[in-house]
Order: structure tokens, then C-alpha cells, then sequence
């Protein structure tokens, strides 16, 4: 089964934020992200008239609720981001019971992963999905699983909870544990919306749910263009990738809100995990208007999506 949706020029981008805790793979209930940061994200989307996507972690929604409800007044497209930012086709199991006592740094080594199955995908996902409704009054569209970690079984728990878009699949991208087995493989994908199969969601096939892919880093094969690209590299760098990419509708532009705090001033032990993150906004405005002066179209997900099916029809 082919595609639905034809490519058109690609001068769209979509701005799509994670809104999530700091670095939950090393930290525990970190927020300088959301407290520091996304209000001024806000505040520079805003002043250069930006809409995107923003997927949010339940336990977020919950903690920082009227900060949220600042992007529903705002009529930002806000979709789910899972109940914690805990994978969410695979589980974590560790090897030594006293693991929770090491170092963050060594928690990695001592973790095996286990896929979940239909059944504990959904519990998680109806959790998540519940609370949206209790805190926003609204039963949220889209999701983004965290760490990208989705499946075939994440697609049958989106349908029977009533979601219409997954923007987990980013193209390029494969995650092995320890190098070895494979948890999930989305080399292949499409890198244009599809309706993913029921048994790989990385091939197209005849789900209900359409999937919205991410956008690869042309320069970093397997991980999204977004802003730790920026900060590492510079305005001029991203926007040679930008002008690198030549395949799909659209491309993604990712943003976690701590990427763009100084997190090594509060965490100086973890340094060398935090080379990326630092306040740099000076950068990404200065991004905003090249692109804007390249007559670049910042949008959304239900934008792209409605072009697509207007250029189909």
C-alpha cells in the first residue's frame, strides 16, 4: 500500500517541543527547563507569530498546569508525551537490587530493557490520556512516545484510546541494548506521513492512525535535527542542514525545553552530559529570521497534515 500523501515543496517547518523533565536518563524531579526556559520559548514563538507542536509528559501537566494552559489559550497544537518520560514499548529491569544506590553514571550498566506488551502499553497510555482530560478538559490527539520508544503495539493502544497522530518515528534511527539486541529499527521509515502497519510501524500499512515522522539530522545519522544541533554547531551549521534536506513534506525542528538551560551550573558533575545544553536563545532567534528571510513557513502538524490531504484530493 503506497502513501497517501504527495510531497510538495519543502519550505515548511514545524517547531515540535518535548515538555518534559531535565534529562530524566540521569536526573530525578529536575524542572529548570520548564521553569527557566519554555516561558521564554513562549515568549519568542509568540513575538515572531510561531505555532508548533508540543508533546507533554503527564506528570508535567500536573505539576506545572497553568503554564500548560498558557499553550492551550494559545491555540498551540498539545498532544501527550506519555504518563513520565519512561519508555513506552520497552521496560527497564535491573540486574542488581541495590541499583537505585549507584551513581546515575553507572545505572546504564546495570539495566536490562523487556518489551511491554499490548496490555501494559495501554494501562500506561489510559493513565496518561486521564489525566489530560482531568487537568485540560480535553482528551489530547497526537502523542510522541518518549525516547521515540514506540511499536506496532503503541499504534493498537493510540487507536482503541482514541488518537489520531503519533509523531514517534524518527527515520534513521535504531536503538540496540548494549550494542546488541535490537528495540526498536526506524532505518527505513517513510519521512512523510503514512499510516503505519500493524505489525511494524516503521512500513506503511493499514492503521487508522497516521504517523508523523521526525525529521533526521542529515549531518548525525539516527538523531533529530533540533536544538542540541544548534548549540553544538551554530545557526549557520543548522541552517546547511536544513538546506541538506531534500526528502519529505516537511521537516522537524526539536526542542527540549532544558537544552536550552545551562544545566551544568547546577549539575557541575554531570559536565560532559550537558555540553549541549545551555541558554541560547540569541542563536535560535537568530535561526527563526534566516529562515523566515528564506521564506521558510513555520507551522504545525494539523497543517501540514491538511495540506497533504487538499494536495491528494
Amino acid at each position: 500500500m503506497e502513501t497517501e500523501f504527495s510531497v510538495f515543496h519543502l519550505k515548511k517547518i514545524v517547531i515540535t517541543v518535548d515538555v518534559e523533565p531535565d534529562f530524566s536518563f540521569y536526573l530525578r524531579n529536575s524542572y529548570f527547563g520548564i521553569e527557566l526556559a519554555l516561558p521564554k520559548l513562549l515568549n519568542l514563538m509568540e513575538e515572531y507569530n510561531i505555532i508548533g507542536d508540543f508533546f507533554v509528559t503527564s506528570d508535567v501537566l500536573e505539576k506545572y498546569s497553568s503554564l500548560i494552559r498558557r499553550l492551550q489559550h494559545c491555540g498551540y497544537n498539545i498532544g501527550s508525551h506519555g504518563l513520565a518520560h519512561d519508555f513506552i514499548c520497552i521496560k527497564k529491569k535491573n540486574l542488581l537490587p541495590f541499583g537505585d544506590f549507584l551513581p546515575n553514571t553507572f545505572r546504564p550498566f546495570q539495566q536490562i530493557y523487556f518489551k511491554r506488551h499490548f496490555e501494559e502499553q495501554l494501562h500506561v497510555l489510559k493513565r496518561a490520556t486521564a489525566i489530560f482530560r482531568e487537568v485540560l478538559g480535553f482528551t489530547p490527539k497526537s502523542f510522541r512516545a518518549p525516547n521515540f520508544s514506540a511499536n506496532y503495539e503503541t499504534i493498537r493502544s493510540l487507536e482503541q484510546l482514541g488518537y489520531n497522530i503519533d509523531s514517534s518515528v524518527l527515520p534513521g534511527r535504531i536503538m540496540k541494548q548494549h550494542q546488541l539486541f535490537t528495540l526498536y529499527d526506524f532505518r527505513s521509515a517513510p519521512r512523510h506521513p503514512y499510516h503505519p502497519s500493524y505489525d511494524n510501524i516503521a512500513k506503511v500499512g493499514n492503521s487508522k492512525l497516521l504517523e508523523f515522522p521526525l525529521t533526521e539530522n542529515p549531518f548525525l545519522k539516527g538523531a533529530p535535527l533540533g536544538i542540541g544541533f544548534l548549540n553544538m554547531s551554530g545557526p549557520e551549521a543548522t541552517l546547511n542542514a536544513i538546506e541538506h534536506i531534500q526528502e519529505g513534506d516537511y521537516l522537524t525542528f526539536l526542542i527540549h525545553p532544558y537544552e536550552l538551560v545551562e544545566l551544568e551550573k547546577y549539575y557541575p558533575c554531570f559536565k560532559r552530559h550537558f555540553q549541549y545544553c545551555y541558554d541560547n536563545f540569541e542563536s535560535l532567534e537568530y535561526l527563526i529570521r534566516k529562515l523566515k528571510n528564506k521564506e521558510y513557513t513555520f507551522c504545525d502538524s494539523r497543517k501540514i497534515i491538511t495540506i497533504s490531504k487538499i494536495e491528494r484530493a
